[in-house]
This record gives C-alpha cells, sequence and structure tokens, in this order.
C-alpha cells in the first residue's frame, strides 16, 4: 500500500511538472516571449524551493597503491564557477562564500578547480575572483584546468596568469606533476571545446619529461567529460608515458541543471537526448546553448571504465555551482570532497 502511495506521488509530480512545461510553451507561443526570459524567471521560483542551495557531496575512492599514510586524504573538486564580476548571475558572490567556507571547514589536503573560473568576461572577473574569493582557501595546494569559458573572450592566458599570481593556482595546461602527493601524480588537460585539450603534448611541470613511473596513481582534471571516451573507454588519447588514468575529474554539464525529483538529479537532458533529441535540439536553439556535450549519459555522477585485466578507471562528474540563466530545479549547485582510501 506504502509503496503504491509513493508511485503514484512520483507520477503525479512529474505529470504537474510536464503540464507546468505545456502551458510555459503555450505561454511563450501566444505572446510571443522569448524562452530566455521565461527561464530566468523560473530561476527565481527555483530559488524558492531550495533548488540553489549548495549540497556538499562525500566520495571514498579505494586506491590499491595508496601509501598507508595517505589513507582518508581529502580532495575537494570546485567546479563551473561561472564567476562575472559586474552581474550577480549565474554565480553569486553569496554562494561563492558559502563555498571558501566550506572548503576551509572541511580542511583538505588539495583543492581542485575543473574549469569555467569566469563567465564570458575575463580580465576583472578573474582578478575578482582570485583576490577577493579564491585567496581565502586556507589549502595550500590547489591546482586546476581550464574550461570554455575562460576563453570566451581571448583572454585566457590572463585567466591562468591571475589565478596563479593572486591565489596561487596552478593551472596544468596538458601537463602533470609527479608526487604532488607520494606515489600520486595529478594531470590536467585543455578543454576540448576551445581546442586546447592536447593529451599527446603531456609534459611534466616540474621537469619537463614525460611520465615514466607505471606504479604511480594518476589523478586527471578534465573539464569537458566527453574525454573519458579517449582518455579511460578506448584510450585511443592516453599518452603513451601513462598506462591508466585511475581517477578522473570531470564538470561542465551542471548536471543539466534540472532533475526528476527524489533521484538525486538524474538529469532531464540526459533523458531527453536519449528519447526526444528533436526536442532537446530546439531548446538549445532557442536558448542559444548551442551542444554543451556529446554524451549526456555523463551529465553527472560517477562511472566506472573497467576493463578485462580488472584495471578500472573512475570518472567523477560533478554538477557545477553555478547556473546558467539562473535556473536550477531538482539539481542543486555541488562541490565534491573526495576521501582516498587504501
Amino acid at each position: 500500500m506504502f509503496l503504491k502511495i509513493i508511485k503514484r506521488t512520483i507520477f503525479l509530480i512529474i505529470l504537474l511538472l510536464l503540464t507546468i512545461s505545456l502551458l510555459s510553451l503555450s505561454y511563450i507561443y501566444y505572446y510571443k516571449v522569448p524562452l530566455s526570459r521565461l527561464a530566468v524567471h523560473l530561476g527565481r521560483i527555483t530559488k524558492k524551493f531550495g533548488s540553489q542551495q549548495l549540497e556538499i557531496t562525500r566520495h571514498y575512492i579505494s586506491l590499491n597503491n595508496l601509501p598507508l599514510e595517505l589513507n582518508n586524504t581529502k580532495i575537494i573538486q570546485v567546479p563551473d564557477i561561472h564567476f562575472h564580476s559586474y552581474f550577480e548571475e549565474p554565480m553569486s558572490k553569496e554562494l561563492l562564500q558559502q563555498v571558501v567556507d566550506a572548503i576551509n571547514k572541511e580542511d583538505p589536503t588539495i583543492v581542485v578547480f575543473t574549469g569555467d573560473f569566469v563567465h564570458y568576461e575575463s580580465k576583472d572577473s578573474s582578478k575578482e575572483l582570485a583576490s577577493q574569493f579564491l585567496s581565502k582557501i586556507h589549502c595550500k595546494k590547489k591546482f586546476g584546468v581550464t574550461g570554455s569559458h575562460d576563453s570566451h573572450d581571448g583572454n585566457r592566458n590572463v585567466v591562468i596568469n591571475n589565478l596563479k599570481r593572486f591565489c596561487n593556482i596552478t593551472i596544468l595546461d596538458n601537463e602533470i606533476i609527479e608526487n604532488v602527493l607520494p606515489n600520486i601524480s595529478l594531470v590536467g588537460f585543455g578543454d576540448l571545446l576551445d581546442n586546447t585539450f592536447h593529451p599527446e603534448r603531456l609534459n611534466n611541470k616540474r621537469s619537463g619529461e614525460t611520465v615514466n613511473n607505471k606504479n604511480q596513481i594518476i589523478i586527471a582534471l578534465s573539464h569537458n567529460p566527453d574525454t573519458a571516451d579517449c582518455l579511460l573507454k578506448d584510450k585511443t588519447c592516453l599518452p603513451n608515458s601513462i598506462k591508466r588514468i585511475h581517477f578522473m575529474l570531470s564538470g561542465h554539464t551542471h548536471g543539466g541543471q534540472v532533475g526528476l525529483p527524489f533521484t538525486n538529479c538524474m538529469s532531464v537532458a540526459a533523458l531527453g537526448y536519449r528519447y526526444f533529441p528533436k526536442v532537446l535540439h530546439y531548446f538549445e536553439r532557442q536558448l542559444g546553448l548551442g551542444r554543451p556535450v556529446k554524451n549526456w549519459e555523463y551529465s553527472n555522477g560517477m562511472f566506472d571504465f573497467s576493463n578485462n585485466n580488472n584495471e578500472s578507471s573512475v570518472l567523477y562528474v560533478n554538477r557545477g555551482l553555478a547556473s546558467h540563466l539562473g535556473m536550477r530545479l531538482f539539481c542543486s549547485p555541488e562541490i565534491s570532497v573526495f576521501h582516498l582510501i587504501k
């Protein structure tokens, strides 16, 4: 009986969402209202439901070669900030301060940033972001990669330099740092959409040489999860100097920003591209978003790429912090805390 009530409740909620969607589309058609304007209004409504409250997710990553002294080491992922000095959206300064406070409370060993630091405007925004907010993070080991938005106005190098100058974040641009922790190497790739993704150019940040120690645990940062296909799945673009990537962190998708209720952000976009691709393409054109990713099945969450030799490579896609058009529903902004365990 109880199970039937739950099923009926979920059905009614989904039916309500579909009804709202149909009414919204009718309103757009009749009054010729731009879809982007409606999305902004819906974004303001979602704030009332707490869908834009920061969520800290916690994950335990088992690594066989992890040194005993590193057991339970914390790494925090900070994704998709999209900071703009002159606009409150898509990332508010209030939420950004919450992120900084949450990181300091967790006291991680390493903080990694998986791209899209700024939103369209780079020079002033990256300086303010780095000097006024990210510089307040206490953790000494801070690394990152750039995303597609960090190159929009042609000032990608300004973003990289400001992050290093004002808050000591080292951007890995198809580079690797060996022994960032004992027996752990950290690799970072450029972005796929702005044509800076060049794993074939991978070199050592410290020595300029490629990695030869294949017993090292490799943790990778790549903004766009589409790169998992060639780095983790079929390994066609994995450099010869690396046997495999053990653990990769990505963002970019924002989790689709709209999820199904009671599903921990099961992406509506992922389901839509699977079953109704033409409808989703229409919304992309109306919102002027383009197609952000090829593989929407990597919208958010953990993905295990195992092979016949029982060698596992794990991808985690974070839901991001910023909200395009200010809208999130059943898909809260996220920072991820990873505990490395032996």
